[in-house]
This record gives C-alpha cells, structure tokens and sequence, in this order.
C-alpha cells in the first residue's frame, strides 16, 4: 500500500521550485522597477527644486519655465525609453 502523504508530500517539494522560480524573478523586476521609478522622481524633485530657486542651469535663464518643461520632458522621455522595451518583452513573452 502507498502512503499518499509521503507522495504528495514528495510531490509538493519537488514541484516547489519550479513554482517559485517564476515568482521570484518577477520579485526581482518590481525591485528594480520601484528603483527605477525612485531615480526618476528623485531626478525631477531636484530639477524643481532648482528652478523654484533659480539655481544651476536656471540662473541665467531668459525663459526658465520653457527650460524647466524642456528638462522635464526629457527626464520623463528618457526614462519611458528605457521601460519600453521591457514592456514589449513582457507582452510578447506569454
């Protein structure tokens, strides 16, 4: 007679790496996702910070809010080019 514990025991722990893998390489994107959202916040806080102020490239600036929407624009630019290929990769994948 088989003892269906012992097997199904057996079965959960072989299986359990195959299920977890998926899991904890997606943990792994989010992180570096949120860290990615927090460079990009972080790099438009200190742009605001320098135009509310006048400081840096906003100093001498004839038009500083055509710059700072130029600046800002380019933050967000750069930062969607760098999800996009990621996202496509995603969709794609299944």
């Amino acid at each position: 007679m088989v003892n269906c514990q012992a097997v199904c025991s057996y079965n959960s722990l072989a299986s359990g790496p195959r299920i977890y893998r998926p899991t904890l390489l997606q943990l792994h994107q989010l992180q570096a996702n949120w860290i990615a959202y927090r460079s990009l916040c972080e790099a438009l806080k200190h742009e605001e910070y320098l135009y509310f102020s006048r400081q840096g490239v906003y100093a001498g600036a004839t038009d500083a809010s055509a710059l700072n929407a130029e600046r800002i624009a380019f933050l967000i630019s750069r930062e969607y080019a760098q999800w996009q290929p990621g996202a496509l990769a995603k969709h794609t994948v299944a």
